[in-house]
């Protein structure tokens, strides 16, 4: 056979085989590329930065959760934080009072610096903010002092790298008084801090957090505790404004009512949110307020003003001293001995600085 005619040949075959070579060099290709990216990728589980990971989802999970609205209830049978008082419901929180003059609580004892000279919020906006706030708490959820309240009150607060506050009514069920008016207080903040009106670092608002504090200790601990906590606590920082006359409340301030007259370990309490009085068909007096209330939760409440034996209100007007929080004491000791004693409500207003009626 010719030489020249077996090369000829052989050029064809190679020509038959040259697609088939080239399909199997992409398949070769894009197979190498995919184990590449698969021995790249790290699983959750096993990425060392995982806890930082799951700190992003929760902060997602808040930001989803935030200023979800649900107006509360309708009005339900009231109670206190520790006993029972039973009235019937009315529909609605009638007319409230205009705010008259009221003198000054006196300066605080445990921190250092002066109060600002200029007040961030007066008194009208200052209420009506805290209104919005409630406007946004779940309803209902059930009341409860457990293990699963605190944890999900917990989770239900966060500061994120940002230093910005995350506050997310939703997760925090079950509830209970303090801490309903507690997660109003925040919404509140974030609101500001939102709006550029209120400028707190991070490592303040970190001071927010809850912990599980005991009463006295911290903010929370100040909230939470028997006596005059959140009243303490206004006084000193100088939030703002500590009254008991009714007379110059508005509907949004924050309001301690004491069943009895029993103040400190015996005592019987409520935390929660003033929203106005109204004078019934049979000419009784009721008081309506916003709480987490037995057995319910979140809520609306009202009860014959009788019922209650002392109130305490407290007025948010200067938020931004919430800057004195690394000034403030790490401990109230008056409100500490409040788990282990008993004083007189005229005790109270002596050390808030409160004249008596």
């Amino acid at each position: 056979m010719h030489p020249l005619f077996l090369v000829n040949r052989n050029r064809e075959r190679n020509r038959e085989h040259t697609p088939y070579r080239s399909h199997l060099f992409i398949a070769f290709s894009l197979l190498l590329l995919f184990c590449t990216q698969a021995c790249a990728q790290k699983s959750f589980e096993t990425d060392p930065y995982a806890s930082k990971m799951k700190i992003k989802s929760d902060e997602a999970k808040l930001l989803q959760n935030l200023r979800v609205r649900a107006r509360p209830g309708p009005l339900e049978t009231p109670v206190g934080k520790k006993n029972e008082v039973q009235s019937d419901a009315s529909p609605d929180a009638g007319s409230i009072p205009s705010s008259a003059a009221r003198s000054q609580a006196k300066p605080p004892v445990d921190i250092e610096g002066k109060a600002s000279s200029v007040k961030l919020l007066d008194s009208a906006s200052s209420s009506r903010m805290v209104d919005d706030s409630v406007a946004v708490m779940p309803h209902e959820g059930k009341y409860s002092i457990s293990a699963t309240a605190s944890g999900n009150l917990k989770k239900a607060i966060l500061v994120n790298e940002k230093g910005l506050l995350l506050v997310s009514p939703k997760g925090a069920v079950p509830s209970f008084c303090s801490s309903a008016t507690y997660l109003a207080f925040l919404v509140t903040l974030a609101d500001l801090q939102k709006e550029k009106r209120l400028k707190l670092t991070k490592e303040d608002l970190e001071k927010l957090l809850y912990a599980r504090q005991p009463d006295g200790v911290g903010v929370w601990g100040r909230w939470n505790a028997n006596g005059p906590g959140t009243a303490r606590l206004f006084q000193a920082l100088e939030l703002g404004e500590n009254f008991t006359e009714i007379e110059d409340a508005r509907r949004g301030d924050f309001l301690k009512i004491w069943w009895s007259d029993e103040v400190g370990s015996k005592e019987h309490g409520h935390s929660v949110v003033y929203l106005g009085t109204r004078t019934d068909e049979k000419g009784v007096q009721q008081l309506s307020f916003w709480s987490s209330n037995i057995p319910s939760g979140y809520g609306n409440k009202e009860i014959p003003l009788t019922k209650a034996k002392h109130l305490l209100f407290s007025r948010l007007i200067n938020p931004q001293n919430l800057d004195r929080l690394s000034k403030l004491a790490p401990r109230d000791q008056y409100l500490v001995s409040m788990s282990s004693k008993s004083v007189t409500f005229d005790d109270v207003l002596k050390e808030l600085g409160i004249p008596k009626k």
